[in-house]
């Protein structure tokens, strides 16, 4: 099963940067993401090697990711 998440990793200036994204977990219990090939937050996650996982099933959060519009 795959959760839909918002993923929270940090910019190299420091500055927070938010992505929707699947999360399953394997049978042996680890968590795997999948980010795109090229991406930010691949870039985020290579350099700073840690993430915040967020869970909420609000999807106007995950609208606002997508559009930058983030009056929740």
């Amino acid at each position: 099963m795959i959760h839909e998440i918002i993923l929270a990793t940090r910019r190299a200036d420091g500055t927070a940067h938010l992505a929707p994204m699947g999360l399953r977990e394997t049978p042996d219990g680890l968590l795997l993401l999948a980010p795109f090939r090229p991406s930010a937050t691949l870039e985020n996650l290579q350099r700073e090697r840690r993430a915040v996982v967020n869970y909420t099933d609000d999807v106007r959060v995950f609208a606002g990711c997508l559009t930058g519009h983030r009056d929740w």
